[in-house]
């Protein structure tokens, strides 16, 4: 689908705001925020990512019969803003049978003053991830089908969930499954963004 064409779906609530962030660059182009007037709380964002999604995105793919591409931008990390509850559209499996392409930008915060994601959180992400593989990969074993994942992290959640030592991280050629192609692109800040075999700037 066209994002042109079609406007954006809003989840409408009489029992939560709109959440709202002041966001800015500092002098490293690293991107900083600050959620306003309790934009993550109850009201706002931790309360709104725990409504299903998938039967309204569902809907406004109803009519088109081409193939899908599903971004997410995912509250990771142990102890995620809705409790983790804006990912369960990607284990809905009427969903997942529409789905050709799926990317997975995970949002975990760094220590404010070293810039480093944790170890827990790191492995938070990586289990998260693996989670999303085993669905994808039920949806194409039923169908006989290939789908594409792509991981889309920033820098320090990149280190944190694949370069920990203590992790024993699976690289991304341990994570295919016999049906799913995943592919990873790191963004880096004022560096521009890398793979596993290029450097992209910006």
């Amino acid at each position: 689908l066209s994002v042109l064409d079609n406007p954006p779906l809003l989840v409408r609530s009489d029992e939560h705001i709109t959440p709202t962030i002041n966001i800015w660059h500092d002098e490293n182009e690293l991107v900083h925020w600050m959620p306003v007037d309790g934009s993550f709380g109850e009201e706002g964002a931790n309360g709104l990512w725990k409504v299903p999604t998938a039967p309204s995105i569902l809907q406004s793919i109803s009519d088109f019969s081409g193939d899908v591409i599903l971004h997410c931008i995912l509250e990771s990390g142990c102890k995620p803003t809705g409790e983790g509850l804006d990912a369960s559209m990607l284990f809905d499996p009427v969903l997942m049978e529409r789905t050709t392409v799926v990317g997975i930008e995970p949002i975990v915060f760094p220590d404010e003053e070293s810039g480093v994601v944790s170890e827990e959180n790191g492995k938070a992400v990586l289990d998260l991830i693996h989670i999303v593989e085993a669905a994808m990969n039920s949806s194409c074993e039923e169908r006989n089908s290939n789908k594409l994942l792509i991981i889309t992290p920033d820098r320090p959640c990149y280190d944190a969930a694949f370069l920990h030592p203590s992790q024993s991280i699976k690289r991304s050629s341990d994570m295919q499954q016999k049906q799913i192609l995943t592919e990873m692109v790191t963004r880096n800040g004022a560096n521009g963004s890398f793979t596993e075999d290029a450097a992209i700037p910006c």
